[in-house]
């Protein structure tokens, strides 16, 4: 039994004690495959099995990291494609409940192990429904993340050195621009102030021309 869609303990009792009870006399065990932790669901299925007295194997990536908390004493198998193992596990004579949920990738992995190894899957959620897929469904490797040193700038094809000199050549374009505006500015200050003198000269000029003259005339 796997997933994590919504259902009620109820559900979960109801539908796998009906099968209990139809294999009576046939010894049973219960695999809840999960990745770090089991659902809701496993766990109200993990009681069950412990009040029937069914073995319960747990198949997960990491034994070391999970959570087994509300597990009952259990055997545990650690693998890549926990889904798939542990169909392959109760391959012989499975019952694969899975609680459905469209928007869980978990379900997905299910699915693709059920069709690998040509077995039903069973929706818990919906009164143990065969659960079809629209098309051929492949398990997702579990993730890795790239080495340090592999990760590549945003930019493609630019280093990180190529990316700062980038990044500081419209800094220096800047400081060019602010130069040449200062050199601009410090020539027109002094024009006006060559200016200013040649116009106060002639203007001194002028004005002694007229006081000369007027002198001139009161004699």
């Amino acid at each position: 039994m796997a997933g994590n869609g919504e259902t009620t303990r109820p559900n979960v009792e109801a539908l796998l004690s009906d099968y209990i009870h139809a294999q009576s006399g046939k010894p049973g065990s219960l695999a809840l495959p999960f990745d770090k932790r089991p659902s809701q669901g496993q766990l109200w299925a993990a009681s069950l099995a412990k009040k029937h007295s069914l073995d319960i194997v747990l198949f997960t990536t990491n034994e070391k990291t999970a959570s087994y908390e509300g597990i009952p004493a259990s055997a545990v198998v650690t693998d890549d494609f926990p889904y798939d193992k542990a169909v392959e596990w109760a391959v012989d004579n499975p019952l694969i409940c899975v609680l459905w949920d469209d928007e869980d990738t978990t379900s997905t992995e299910i699915l693709a192990a059920c069709q690998k190894f040509s077995v039903q899957a069973l929706d818990l959620s919906d009164g143990l429904v065969e659960i079809v897929p629209a098309s051929t469904l492949v398990s997702t490797p579990p993730h890795t993340f790239p080495a340090l040193e592999t990760i590549l700038d945003p930019i493609e094809g630019v280093s990180e050195e190529e990316g700062e000199e980038a990044d500081e050549e419209p800094e220096e374009e800047e400081a060019a621009e602010e130069e040449d505006e200062e050199t601009y500015a410090d020539q027109i200050y002094d024009a006006i102030f060559t200016i200013a003198d040649l116009i106060a000269d002639l203007v001194a000029e002028r004005v002694g021309d007229q006081v000369k003259k007027l002198l001139k005339d009161r004699k």
